[in-house]
């Protein structure tokens, strides 16, 4: 019980810091629909990818700010990429498009997840995520529910 009150904690800090940065479900789903294509894109011998690689491979330099970057980085609290990216990933592990490694990576001040494309992101769902483009999150959720805790 204890840890459901944490988890719900901590996503409402997360949701409150995007909120905060004017970052909103539209542009959660452009990470998420282009987080997917990184991971469709990405090479099996590759072993995964770490947050700061999705976050880099995704190219979204709209969204870019270097000295943001920069706290992401160095693992500073209360950052924006940090919130955008674990609240993306979340998202994705729960519709088993990406799957997230136990082990965390040291990279100076902060720990990194690695992910890995998950078992929704066969051939016909890269073909999916390729196909629906930008503009369709309903297509996106048809292709890829939510299954929480089913995995």
């Amino acid at each position: 019980m204890l840890q459901l009150a944490l988890m719900a904690m901590l996503r409402q800090e997360r949701r409150q810091i995007l909120q905060n940065n004017h970052i909103n479900n539209r542009d959660i789903f452009i990470f998420r629909w282009r987080i997917s294509q990184v991971l469709c894109e990405a090479p099996r011998k590759w072993g995964g990818l770490t947050d700061v690689e999705l976050l880099i491979r995704a190219y979204l330099l709209g969204y870019q700010n270097n000295e943001l970057e920069q706290d992401f980085l160095k693992g500073k609290p209360h950052n924006v990429y940090t919130a955008i990216i674990e609240e993306v990933m979340t998202d994705l592990v729960n519709r088993h498009i990406a799957r997230k490694e136990e082990e965390k990576i040291p990279y100076g001040d902060r720990e990194m997840s690695r992910y890995t494309s998950g078992p929704a992101l066969n051939e016909l769902g890269c073909r999916g995520v390729t196909r629906i483009g930008l503009g369709d999150p309903e297509t996106y959720n048809r292709l890829f529910p939510v299954k929480i805790g089913t995995g």
